[in-house]
Parts: C-alpha cells; structure tokens; sequence
C-alpha cells in the first residue's frame, strides 16, 4: 500500500513518550533519518508511505513488545486496545461481537488511503473481514490487522479468539475470525 494515514503513528508515537525520553531516543536511533524526520513532525491529519509506518512499527515493537514473535499483530493488538479504549468506545456499546467486527469495517478509510472493507457471516461465531482494492497491503499491516480484530472481539467478551489471515487473493484480502 502506498500511502497510510498517520493516526497509528500519533497513537504509538503517544505511547513511546510516556515510556520516557530514553525509549524515544532508541526509537529515533532505530528508524531511518526520512522516518525520523516524519517522527519528529508527526500529526493525525498527515498521511506518509506504508514503508515509513513499517519502519515505525517495527522499531516501536522493539520497545513496546520486545521478544515478541509476532511483533506487527503485537503492534495490532496494542493499537486496537488504545483506540478502542478511547476514541472508539462507542462500537462497544454494541451487544454482538459480529456487529462490532461488522461496524469496524467501517473505520478501514480512518487508517487506509486504499481500499474498503466489510464482512462476510460465516457462521454463529465466525465472521470475515474483507478488504478490498487494496493490492498493495503489505505483510506488516497485514498482521497488525489480524492483532487489531482479535482485540476488538476480545473486548466484546468472545473467549478464545482466533484471527487467521487468508492471503491468496489481493482484490479480497480476508481475516477469519472464530471465537467462544
């Protein structure tokens, strides 16, 4: 995906600070001096290249997960539970974890220069995010998608949650999700 809008970065960005001037040091050691220019302007109504988010991303998953194996659903999950515990409480108040995934969907334009999405029912428990026109989605926003779903249903109160990333078709990029 070519561009990417800035609101992950604002979000992490937040979070690297309050780890303290020593951990956004490492950060700015980490990232690429055009990422580290980005950085230091950063700003929610911007948009940047999905290769500086990635170089973001990476380098704040060193710090914010470190060891973590799969760091971008790592990032994923930690930016769907500052997000979803501030600005989007209100697709909470919704009763079903399908309807949630389903009003979600909605926000892909919030995040994404590129693309739609939607869902697809596959079953009591078990819903499909769809995105679609959006070839260039790149492996990192990929997983920290798949983070992203499985907190929001997390937070519904769905038990043992599985988010599996379906890759084979890039006008329909699909993430099953099945839970308790």
């Amino acid at each position: 995906m070519k561009n990417v809008k800035t609101i992950n970065l604002v979000v992490l960005k937040s979070l690297i600070k309050k780890k303290g001037p020593h951990a956004e040091s490492i950060l700015v050691k980490n990232i690429s001096s055009s990422s580290r220019e980005i950085y230091e302007n950063l700003s929610g109504l911007t948009k940047v290249s999905s290769l500086v988010e990635e170089d973001i991303f990476n380098a704040a998953a060193d710090i914010l997960c470190p060891g973590e194996p799969d760091k971008f659903v790592a990032i994923g999950r930690i930016l769907a539970k500052e997000n979803m515990s501030t600005i989007l409480k209100i697709f909470l108040l919704i009763p079903s974890a399908k309807m949630v995934i389903k009003s979600a969907a909605i926000l892909w334009k919030t995040f994404y220069e590129e693309g739609n999405a939607g869902t697809t029912d596959e079953g009591e428990k078990t819903v499909t995010l769809v995105a679609k026109n959006c070839p260039n989605l790149v492996k990192y926003q990929m997983e920290s998608t798949a983070g992203y779903v499985e907190v929001i249903l997390k937070m519904t109160g769905a038990k043992n949650v599985t988010v599996t990333f379906v890759g084979t078709d890039p006008n329909a990029w699909k993430w099953i999700a099945k839970w308790d």
